[in-house]
This record gives C-alpha cells, sequence and structure tokens, in this order.
C-alpha cells in the first residue's frame, strides 16, 4: 500500500470474515477500508505497526492505504461464503453516502 491511491484487494467471492494485519517492520500506519472514498477521506481503520482487524464482514474488496510516504505491507485472511462476488454490484460504493 502507497499513499498515492488505495491498493484495492478483491475477492472472488463474498467474505465470511476478514483478519488484516499491518506488517510494516518500520514506522508507519495502514489505512483500511471498504471504499476507495472511504481510504482517502475519513471512513477508515488505522492500522499500526503488528496492529491486525479481525472483522466479520461480507464484503468482495479491501482497500489499503499508507499514511506515510513510504509504503507498507499488510497481510490479508479472508474466510469466503459459496456467494459469488458479482451477488454485490454494489458493494460499498461510497457514491450511495456509504464509504
Amino acid at each position: 500500500a502507497n499513499s498515492a491511491e488505495p491498493l484495492e484487494i478483491k475477492f472472488d467471492q463474498v467474505t465470511k470474515f476478514v483478519i488484516i494485519r499491518n506488517e510494516t517492520d518500520s514506522v508507519g500506519e495502514i489505512r483500511v477500508g471498504f471504499s476507495s472514498n472511504g481510504v482517502k477521506g475519513q471512513n477508515f481503520v488505522r492500522l499500526a505497526v503488528s496492529e491486525s482487524l479481525s472483522a466479520d464482514y461480507k464484503v468482495t474488496s479491501v482497500f489499503l492505504r499508507s499514511n506515510t510516504a513510504s509504503p507498507q505491507s499488510a497481510s490479508i485472511v479472508a474466510g469466503l461464503t459459496n456467494i459469488p462476488s458479482e451477488r454485490l454490484s454494489t458493494n460499498w460504493s461510497g457514491s450511495n453516502g456509504v464509504g
């Protein structure tokens, strides 16, 4: 993840849960959100170095963005359902007041 544009991680199927961990070795936070507009704006969760977020969210993608000028690293674990991502076509768009 870098500070310029959010990095979108897409899933082929709707998630049952997601776990995201900031794996950066140096100082720096990662913004985690569920829309590009969210991590660019104010709808995100900040993860400090070695901090993680675990949530039972049904989503088709997550967005990461560095809070510093240097790139940051993260790991993502997701449990997937049998529901194809295409079934949630307006998932957290940010354009409908969400995200």
